[in-house]
């Protein structure tokens, strides 16, 4: 049945939508229905019905569950013909190979098209295109980072339940979704609606509703909490995420408060590729950028100056929301005008003032992927020089404990690519971006960032990425292959990995080129069984350090951070500083 009106949802008519100054919708801080405004959209039309949908598309694949691919005709079957209460849902937002052609379908109604969103790499995967039969949907959640959704039906109808975002959950008993744990989305419209309704009936609290048909689109305004059921026989739809510029005023201070790391990162973008918009945001300092601070939670992003005007590079680290899935970059480059880390790594390569090569030596680096080694290191090592034999007897447990925990750090399996693009070095406005939410790339960088490398290679910018180990493991031939893999393993080259990872640093680099997606000249895949650690030892510090031996250990595994990159930088900082201290 369709909500009653004290809670149901206000609507816009299609001339409103369409009328110029239409854009002031983008803000608007209350959800909204609109009717006839897919007009123009090639996927009205084929995805209109049950029929034209597979007509069209019926024997496109798509993954449903981890190992579970389907037609489209076998899914339209299974959601017709099961009787489960959380029967699965198809939520396609990769668009790869095939499934590529629906995004030809359909684009962005004009007041939401200017989206500030599409400058942050990796905002491709805030795209979605929904197929789902009766009792499938979304349990409540509120959609990541502070941004926006319009969501448009063409075949079937959705229930939505919206609760704005100020409402206390935990006073009404409310859970909202969280990745990996089972909530059924019909469940919460049985068990949790009803009572809502009851309480919104007597002012309690409030509550907006609408039936949302074929035809029709829907607006979620940021923080909005939102539930979604499909009500078939199958319901198609498709959804974005997005920033209007003209809701950032309004946002700005949530975003700044929950997401710091996000908002430095939107500033650096919007001030290289929309100055009209970063002009009127805060001062960076306040946006987390500029002094050494820390988001809450969710990374960090500093810049230090050292004495003597040497500057550590600016970075930002760590942006992660898996709700929704979407995936965001985060990057780091040179401060201008700083000596720096090119001119240590010069130094050192040169051998010194004269050039001789390095004779002799007052500290050891030694970088392995195996912490095995680091534990062989710590058993080896005496009681330097204890006061006395409970003062050693002491030490050496100290040491043991130590040597066992780095013992049990897992090893990660990783593909690393390398290609060439065809494109200038400094096409890209960074040098190098981690993308912590992304499912198939950990990191990935510019090689002629780094110190004495070329600024071209055959013809054109030498890049390279780091899978993520899921993905590796997959590759490897499945999960439990790629859990079988063991420290020590030589690597090896994988032409299909090469495939896959090319087409996704395409897509990740695509919004910075002009939505251009480059095809490598050339590139190549090596899968390695132990890249990257799979556990922390939780250490109070960024590395181990033992002064009385002049040792230090440093690596991702140390101690937590919002990345893996960032854990490994700050470790390797911390470990050189503590070296250098105990010379």
């Amino acid at each position: 049945t369709d909500p009653g009106a004290a809670t149901s949802i206000s609507r816009v008519s299609a001339s409103e939508f369409a009328a110029d100054d239409a854009t002031a919708l983008a803000a608007c801080a209350e959800p909204f229905l609109v009717a006839g405004t897919l007009t123009g959209w090639r996927g009205s039309e084929r995805w209109l019905s049950v029929e034209t949908l597979l007509d069209a598309y019926g024997d496109l694949t798509f993954s449903l569950a981890h190992d579970v691919t389907v037609t489209l005709r076998e899914y339209a079957e299974y959601a017709r013909s099961t009787g489960a209460d959380c029967p699965y849902y198809l939520v396609e937002r990769r668009f790869e190979d095939g499934r590529a052609a629906l995004l030809d379908d359909f684009a962005p109604p004009p007041p939401f098209s200017d989206d500030l969103f599409r400058y942050v790499p990796g905002s491709r995967s805030a795209r979605y295109w929904f197929c789902g039969g009766p009792r499938s949907g979304t349990f409540l959640h509120a959609d990541p980072l502070c941004t926006a959704a319009w969501n448009a039906v063409t075949c079937g109808a959705k229930r939505w339940c919206f609760l704005p975002p100020e409402t206390d959950l935990a006073s009404l008993g409310l859970d909202v979704f969280r990745d990996g744990a089972r909530q059924i989305a019909s469940a919460w419209f049985v068990d949790e609606l009803p009572r809502l309704q009851l309480l919104a009936a007597e002012g309690r609290v409030r509550m907006v509703e609408v039936v949302q048909r074929a035809g029709e689109l829907v607006y979620i305004p940021a923080g909005w909490y939102h539930a979604v059921l499909n009500l078939g026989p199958l319901t198609v739809a498709v959804s974005q995420n997005f920033v209007a510029p003209a809701a950032l005023p309004r946002i700005w201070p949530t975003l700044l408060a929950r997401e710091a790391t996000f908002a430095a990162v939107l500033t650096d973008m919007l001030e290289h590729c929309r100055p009209d918009v970063a002009a009127a945001l805060p001062a960076r300092e306040s946006a987390g950028c500029g002094k050494a601070s820390r988001g809450p939670s969710h990374g960090a992003s500093a810049v230090h100056s050292q004495p003597g005007g040497c500057q550590r590079p600016n970075w930002h680290a760590g942006v992660e929301s898996k709700e929704e899935g979407i995936s965001l970059g985060v990057w780091w480059r040179p401060v201008e005008g700083g000596g720096g880390a090119e001119g240590s790594a010069a130094a050192a390569e040169g051998g010194g003032a004269e050039g001789g090569g390095i004779s002799s030596f007052d500290a050891l680096v030694l970088a392995v992927p195996d912490t095995a080694l680091g534990a062989a290191a710590v058993r080896s090592i005496g009681t330097a020089g204890a006061s006395d034999e409970a003062a050693a007897e002491a030490e050496q447990e100290a040491l043991a404990t130590l040597a066992a925990s780095l013992d049990g750090v897992r090893a990660e399996p990783a593909l690393c690519w390398s290609g060439v693009l065809p494109l200038a070095s400094a096409a890209v406005p960074f040098d190098a971006a981690v993308v912590p939410g992304s499912p198939s790339v950990r990191m990935l960088c510019r090689d002629a960032s780094k110190p004495g490398r070329a600024a071209t290679v055959d013809g054109g910018a030498l890049w390279t990425a780091v899978s993520t180990p899921q993905l590796a493991r997959a590759m490897a031939g499945s999960a439990e292959a790629g859990a079988g893999l063991r420290r020590r393993e030589g690597p090896r080259a994988d032409a299909a990995a090469a495939k896959l990872l090319s087409e996704e640093v395409s897509l990740l680099l695509a919004p910075f080129l002009g939505g251009e997606h480059l095809r490598p000249l050339s590139a190549t895949a090596t899968l390695w069984s132990d890249a990257s650690a799979a556990d922390s030892l939780h250490h109070p510090h960024e590395c181990v350090s033992l002064p009385a031996w002049r040792l230090a250990i440093a690596g991702e595994f140390v101690k937590e951070a919002a990345s893996p990159l960032e854990a490994a930088a700050l470790s390797g900082l911390a470990a050189g500083e503590a070296v250098a201290a105990a010379l």
